[in-house]
């Protein structure tokens, strides 16, 4: 795939991101702030006192939403992982011999998604058990979210570097040929 078919890909999968965050995910909100609860998915570690007090608190209608949230955000997972995909390749392609020693890094976007698919499995086995959860399960999913928010940092820390190694690169480039560009003139 040719760069602008790449830069092509990238503002679809940007806009199908921006577009499940703006309209999608606000549609199936189960958040209460003034309560102090938030989606499991959205927090980095949760306990079954938590998770009790959440699903008690949402009510049935809640958690029936919280179902239609699971598989939106199902989707939005491919979503996420085909952007950060082509954004890397990009990067990878257009920052030289770093992005070749580094080529290894396009694939650090599928542990993510795979804690984060394990994440929303066991979520809805809580949806589907509660109030019968144990312990055991929450501490699961726990972990899962605590791990996706990990491997999320770091993929977001790797388009980062990418991205300033890049607009260094270029800076350098411009400079480099600015000055053999500019030649001094001889006053005669």
């Amino acid at each position: 795939m040719n760069d602008t078919r790449r830069l092509i890909a990238v503002a679809v999968f940007s806009l199908i991101v921006l577009l499940f965050n703006i309209i999608l995910f606000p549609m199936t909100e189960i958040n209460n702030p003034s309560e102090g609860f938030t989606k499991l998915d959205l927090r980095s570690s949760y306990d079954l006192n938590y998770v009790m007090k959440l699903f008690g608190t949402i009510g049935t209608e809640g958690r029936l939403h919280y179902l239609y949230f699971l598989v939106a955000d199902t989707i939005y997972i491919y979503a996420y992982f085909m952007l950060s995909w082509h954004v890397i390749i990009f990067l990878q392609r257009n920052i030289g011999k770093l992005g070749v020693l580094t080529a290894f890094l396009r694939f650090s976007a599928i542990p993510a998604i795979l804690f984060d698919i394990f994440e929303n499995i066991n979520t809805l086995l809580l949806l589907l058990n509660f109030p019968e959860i144990t312990d055991k399960m929450v501490s699961r999913g726990s972990v899962a979210s605590m791990l996706k928010w990990y491997c999320v940092s770091g993929l977001v820390l790797i388009v980062i570097s990418y991205t300033f190694y890049l607009l260094l690169r270029q800076l350098f480039w411009i400079l480099r040929n600015k000055t053999n560009i500019i030649q001094p003139t001889k006053n005669t």
